[in-house]
């Protein structure tokens, strides 16, 4: 008689930003695990009740003290988690995403109820420095940079961003609508390649929708984004929104940081739904899947046959390559279920 496999079971942590845990755990779902989520900034806690509201109020109008405020969401933030978990008991396995957005005594909570405990960093670290003192709690601790692999202080283990590979819908694949897509938040540094490459698709008669979102520092920016092309945000677009723009889109634009070596998640969401990508990010040429076929580098502001590459077409990617930045081959790699494909930084 075969034995039935037990479900695996997870905590997934994750900040609430973008929406982007939804979908994680959609994904760990589809592929049979149970899932127990904590969120890092769940929406809608704030004040107990009344009084701490108006304590605050207080403190803050006759002593000036703007921590407290802070400090009261914090420890209510944390009581929610800790009533999250408590229900948890032995589970297989513990997957932090983005480990700098919650307190040590969290993380120090799931690792006694959880076997194995994992975290994935999908940002520089030297961009959050106080995660440093957290990578001793896990397990095995996951970075997108190859910068922060070279850090002899630290036992840290390489990956890549994935993508979902589950429908999101039973849809039929939506046609294209527009030629070029960007979602991003302002950042100075690749403001000057967006306007470039917008002012170049209103010359050349390409349609482009490109969505900046602003924080509150960075809203008197918006001005600098003057023509059509621009869409000015002042929140977030949920990731599940986001793929389905990406779906109606010929190309995919990735201008990335100048803080950032690390590929992003519009990569992979190239190689998922055989889109081709126009991207400012070198280092993408030492991967598996580059081909200068569907993927062409920027280099200053040269455009030098873009006709040639956006009206030919992409070709697909071997099977073996492109199932290797799946979700299912992702999660089994961080967790270490075998079989697995080993994710590297070139």
């Amino acid at each position: 008689m075969i034995p039935i496999e037990k479900q695996k079971t997870i905590v997934l942590a994750a900040p609430n930003d973008y929406e982007l845990h939804h979908l994680i755990q959609k994904n760990l779902e589809f592929h049979g695990f149970k899932v127990t989520k904590i969120l890092s900034n769940p929406s809608g806690i704030k004040y107990k009740n009344w009084t701490e509201k108006m304590f605050s109020f207080l403190r803050k109008l006759f002593f000036n003290d703007k921590n407290y405020k802070k400090n009261i969401i914090q420890r209510n933030v944390l009581n929610y988690q800790i009533n999250q978990l408590s229900t948890v008991d032995n589970y297989d396995y513990g997957l932090f995403i983005r480990a700098d957005f919650f307190d040590n005594e969290i993380i120090k909570l799931v690792k006694q109820k959880v076997k194995h405990l994992v975290s994935y960093h999908y940002d520089g670290l030297k961009r959050s420095p106080e995660v440093f003192q957290k990578i001793k709690l896990f397990d095995n601790f996951y970075v997108f940079e190859k910068e922060d692999l070279v850090n002899p202080l630290h036992r840290l283990s390489p990956c890549t961003n994935f993508y979902f590979d589950f429908d999101l819908d039973s849809k039929n694949k939506q046609k294209t609508e527009i030629d070029f897509y960007f979602l991003g938040s302002h950042h100075d540094s690749r403001l000057n390649d967006l306007l470039f490459f917008s002012e170049m698709c209103i010359k050349k008669g390409y349609s482009a929708d490109f969505q900046i979102v602003f924080i509150r520092k960075n809203a008197l920016k918006k001005k600098l984004y003057l023509n059509s092309n621009f869409t000015c945000l002042d929140k977030t677009v949920s990731f599940e929104d986001y793929i389905e723009n990406i779906k109606k889109t010929k190309v995919i634009i990735d201008f990335v940081i100048d803080e950032h070596s690390g590929l992003s998640f519009r990569v992979f969401e190239s190689i998922k739904y055989q889109k081709k990508l126009i991207t400012t990010n070198p280092t993408i040429v030492n991967y598996d899947f580059y081909n200068p076929n569907n993927i062409y580098v920027v280099k200053g502001n040269n455009y030098e046959n873009i006709e040639n590459f956006i009206n030919s077409d992409y070709i697909p990617l071997p099977s073996e390559i492109s199932e290797k930045y799946s979700f299912k081959n992702w999660i089994n790699y961080v967790l270490n279920i075998k079989p697995h494909h080993t994710i590297t930084i070139p």
